[in-house]
Formats: C-alpha cells, structure tokens, sequence
C-alpha cells in the first residue's frame, strides 16, 4: 500500500510519525499496512 503524499510531513514512516505493520484488519481482513 502507498501512502498518500503529505505536501507539511513528506516521510512519516522515517520520522516515526507511522510505523509499518502487517496486522491485518478485523472488519475487511485486509493488511493495514
């Protein structure tokens, strides 16, 4: 899944803003990401 482009936080993943995961989403079972 790609992230949406954010124009004030360019890499929230980098910055600990997000973090990845690979849980999986208990209403549509599908990766949160």
């Amino acid at each position: 899944m790609e992230l949406p482009k954010f124009k004030y936080h360019p890499d929230p993943i980098a910055t600990g803003v997000f973090e990845k995961s690979d849980d999986i989403c208990e209403c549509c079972s599908k990766a949160k990401g």
